[in-house]
């Protein structure tokens, strides 16, 4: 008996801490949740301490999994091999669970994304819009969406990236405190409409965007916005406003990168403004900029623009040192690219939805149709129970009737027999009196 006791006493001081570390488990994971986005590095100190998180319960390991990918892509770490993200895009995809599916997918989108796998990625984030609609997360919706836009357009599908780009910007102009947000796709719009060459409205766009800078106090993307709108203002022709700009950029940036394309710019307005001097300066402040640039995009415009600006002054031999050069990145770019995957990933998306809506009303047909049936057979069996019992009641009306009739008879034939008797009483009492 002692050997029982004992042995149940232990048992229920296990289960006490057992459920107390999960309780500990499931808090830790809560807090980390609130803070993922606005203090990432915390959020990832806190999932750290959860120890052994594969053995919570399947609904909170995979928000585990979600909240680490969160707040390591927030605080800006490698992100590529977090694949168990796939594992909880499928589980939440079958949960009736619509924020974190919605967060599910995002997320599942951005591994995709440092992967360089561009129509995953896409799909992913087609996938996580109607969940964050529905949970009413207009912010994530906008993000998504956004980076659909630059997905398109770095894949030169221009056109759909400015609706995207605009969509996005619609969802973070629901909520407040966006204004970072709004600023940043406000200069993806700018640079798209200067892409397709519409000066005006990548103008207005990227006016918009320096409003939000300004608003943010955000320096250092004021500097990139500057540069952007000294452009614009160059390709206008306004070239002391082009000058103040792309001066006030120099500086304040120490950026390789906007240093180059800053000193492409001031090149081509001296050019434009008939000073060779100045512009020639300005290309070879350019070229010295190269070696510390890495993106092959604007590699592809400073060859392109040195090649230019080479036959221009008669250097032929140097033309094609960066017309080869421009080639080499372009085919590596063109290797990259896959506009074509892209409409295929989006139609095929789109596809399912329209399949999964069809076999939504499909089943509610059948559910509207059996409900009719049901309704019909209660009304049929109403209107034959109606039918019985009116039937029944008129039978009963009958025999009622009838059995009124007999008693009435009967009451009739005795009053008769009432009056005989009494006029024979009569007769007795006269003889009597006789």
């Amino acid at each position: 008996m002692r050997t029982l006791t004992n042995f149940l006493l232990l048992f229920f001081i296990c289960l006490f801490f057992s459920c107390k570390k999960d309780n500990t488990s499931i808090d830790l994971l809560k807090q980390a949740q609130n803070i993922a986005e606005s203090n990432p590095d915390y959020a990832l100190t806190l999932l750290d301490s959860i120890s052994n998180p594969e053995n919570m319960d399947k609904d909170n390991y995979m928000q585990y999994i979600v909240i680490q990918v969160q707040a390591k892509q927030r605080s800006k770490q490698d992100i590529t091999n977090d694949t168990l993200i796939f594992e909880a895009q499928r589980y939440f995809d079958k949960k009736n669970n619509a924020e974190q599916a919605a967060l599910a997918h995002y997320f599942a989108g951005r591994v995709y994304r440092a992967k360089n796998m561009s129509d995953e990625a896409l799909e992913s984030f087609l996938q996580s819009e109607p969940y964050a609609i529905q949970s009413h997360n207009n912010v994530l919706a906008g993000k998504g969406v956004h980076i659909m836009g630059n997905l398109y357009y770095e894949q030169g599908i221009t056109d759909t990236a400015i609706v995207l780009y605009k969509k996005a910007l619609s969802y973070y102009e629901k909520e407040k405190d966006t204004d970072k947000y709004k600023m940043q796709v406000a200069n993806e719009i700018g640079r798209a409409y200067d892409e397709i060459k519409d000066v005006d409205s990548a103008y207005v766009y990227f006016q918009k965007a320096e409003k939000y800078a300004d608003t943010l106090g955000d320096k250092e993307f004021k500097v990139a916005i500057s540069n952007n709108l000294g452009y614009i203002y160059f390709r206008m022709k306004d070239y002391d406003k082009s000058l103040n700009y792309l001066n006030n950029v120099l500086k304040q940036t120490s950026d390789a990168k906007i240093y180059a394309k800053t000193y492409l710019i001031l090149s081509d307005l001296y050019n434009a403004k008939n000073q060779p001097d100045s512009a020639r300066y300005y290309i070879n402040l350019s070229e010295k900029s190269l070696a510390e640039i890495g993106d092959n995009q604007t590699l592809k415009v400073l060859y392109n623009s040195f090649v230019d600006y080479c036959k221009q002054i008669g250097d032929y031999k140097q033309a094609l040192y960066y017309k080869e050069l421009g080639d080499s990145i372009k085919n590596v770019i063109t290797k990259n690219e896959r506009p074509l995957s892209l409409l295929v990933a989006d139609k095929n998306f789109h596809l399912d939805q329209k399949d999964k809506q069809v076999d939504q009303l499909r089943k509610y047909a059948y559910l509207y149709l059996l409900v009719g049936i049901v309704i019909c057979i209660i009304l049929l069996v109403f209107a034959a129970s109606i039918f019985k019992i009116h039937k029944r009641d008129k039978e009963e009306i009958k025999f009622q009737e009838e059995k009124y009739r007999r008693i009435k008879d009967q009451l009739l034939a005795m009053a008769a027999e009432y009056k005989d008797i009494e006029a024979e009483i009569a007769a007795i009492l006269d003889d009597e009196d006789d």
